[in-house]
């Protein structure tokens, strides 16, 4: 839009490997790139200029505030849309970008950051305001975690400050960058130096927990929240924050009584909060009360994504807990969902797989759950994911359900070829029985011949089919399916997930 000007901000150090992708990622929607440095060593400075960055440098003090304040000060746009070089924003058109800011009620607008963690296969989601108007005494506030939003609220009187679609990427806390910056000794300084000049700073104490948590001290971590607690009145706009992460501390140093009594206190003062209702789900888990840990759990299962726990996480818990109390037809349902939403995952098959061994769940009933695109999407997901045991077992469900209504567009004796194909893919021979789950395929093929044919009229093999697939589900479940015993774990999840599946505050 003709007129309306953006400038980037952002304060960079060392930021040589990321600046680039975080500028291309802006290009098409700002007008202007401001970079403060604060003492690179390395080509970031050569590279934003580059980039066509007016670059500016500032000693670096300790606070970074007053880094941002003095990007801002060099801005000459009408907006400013701020980040850090390790971020990525995610892709948006500039017609729509600049609808945002022909809106005139809106002084400034919260965006969602994916802040990564770990190896990156999970985020944490945040609200930020990012990107607001350029005003003088819109400032930012704070030695570290700095916010821009205070000084917007107080100017607006509270108003001003809007939602928007806009996600960015953020990769400065994958633990690959945590130890390279060695981010948590620079953080808890700061935090601990500002500490010291306010003691009773609930802000400060909040941020400082999450620092230890970040590495793994949750012990510390806790302390801080709960005296962060003792100083909040429940107005700020972070109290629901240091709730949850009160209650994720509880539970992740096995403290399930504490956290049970946590989350009744403040579920009184916050009864829609959908994070204590997983809190207290998880802790009656860790309680062995399986029957509440379900109710819990389902309550808390809205139609978004949570951002601690993601859905199919979710819905792998709200199996187990019906599982551990005695309810196996709910159980599989919640599985079978998981599949729906993260198909390439294991933990429900190995789950399904124990009850089918066990003979607490039927390959009929089993069926009654599944569709056929379904269980063929998650069985190519794990032949990818090099889980072919597996994605057999799906297949032949898939098999066994195309057996029953015969589809015009898919011939079954395709999908059956195709099976047998998979069979002789793995490394099998070994198996005693891999000659005699052969032919049971092949027979299965002559069946799926005589049905795409239309003899099956005249020859009678509907039983005989049940049998087959009944019979190859049973030999790749009891001879092929590793054995995996269901141990009640409250994190559930695959075993390389299970410390990530509450994702950390961030």
């Amino acid at each position: 839009m003709v007129g309306i000007k953006v400038s980037l901000c952002l304060i960079v150090k060392n930021e040589e490997e990321h600046i680039l992708n975080c500028l291309n990622s802006t290009k098409h929607i700002v007008d202007e790139i401001i970079v403060v440095d604060t003492g690179s060593t390395d080509n970031t400075v050569r590279r934003a200029r580059e980039a066509g960055a007016r670059v500016f440098f500032y000693p670096w003090n300790g606070n970074f505030s007053d880094a941002r304040n003095y990007a801002l000060q060099q801005a000459t746009g009408s907006w400013i849309l701020v980040m850090d070089a390790d971020e990525v924003l995610a892709s948006i058109d500039r017609e729509s970008f600049h609808a945002l800011l022909a809106n005139e009620q809106a002084e400034g607008y919260f965006l969602t950051i994916h802040s990564y963690q770990g190896s990156g296969r999970e985020y944490m989601i945040d609200h930020v305001v990012r990107l607001f108007r350029n005003k003088p005494c819109y400032r930012f506030s704070g030695a570290i975690h700095e916010q821009v939003a205070p000084s917007i609220l107080q100017e607006s009187r509270g108003k001003g400050l809007q939602n928007c679609s806009l996600i960015i990427k953020h990769y400065g806390y994958l633990e690959t960058e945590i130890k390279k910056k060695d981010k948590f000794r620079r953080n808890t300084s700061i935090l601990l130096r500002e500490l010291a000049k306010c003691p009773q700073d609930p802000f400060i104490l909040y941020c400082l927990a999450l620092e230890y948590y970040q590495r793994e001290l949750v012990g510390q971590g806790l302390e801080c929240l709960k005296k962060a607690l003792q100083f909040m009145n429940g107005s700020e706009g972070y109290f629901e924050d240091v709730i949850v992460a009160t209650a994720n501390g509880l539970l992740n140093l096995g403290l399930s009584e504490e956290l049970l009594g946590f989350t009744e206190k403040y579920l009184q003062i916050l009864p829609e909060n959908n994070n204590l209702h997983i809190f207290r789900g998880l802790g009656h888990m860790q309680a062995k009360k399986y029957a509440q840990a379900a109710e819990e759990l389902f309550r808390s299962l809205g139609e978004e994504e949570n951002k601690f726990l993601p859905r199919h996480k979710h819905l792998c818990l709200l199996g187990d807990a019906f599982l551990l109390s005695g309810n196996v037809e709910q159980a599989v349902k919640f599985y079978l969902s998981a599949l729906t939403y993260e198909t390439g995952l294991t933990y429900p098959v190995i789950r399904i797989v124990d009850l089918l061994r066990k003979n607490k769940l039927t390959c009929e009933k089993l069926c009654a759950y599944m569709s056929a695109d379904t269980l063929n999407k998650a069985g190519k997901q794990l032949i990818a994911a090099q889980q072919p045991y597996y994605a057999m077992l799906l297949f032949i469900f898939e098999i066994k359900l195309l057996f029953r209504e015969p589809r015009q567009d898919l011939m079954l004796s395709q999908s059956v070829l195709e099976f047998y194909q998979i069979i002789h893919y793995q490394p099998f021979l070994q198996v005693p029985s891999f000659h005699y789950l052969c032919l049971l395929v092949r027979e299965l093929y002559l069946c799926s011949l005589i049905i795409e044919k239309d003899y099956h009229a005249f020859i009678k093999i509907d039983e005989r089919v049940s049998q087959l697939t009944n019979g190859i589900a049973r030999l790749i479940v009891r001879d092929y399916c590793p054995k995996m015993e269901i141990t009640g774990d409250v994190l559930g999840g695959d075993n390389a997930e299970k410390k990530s599946i509450i994702r950390q505050p961030g």
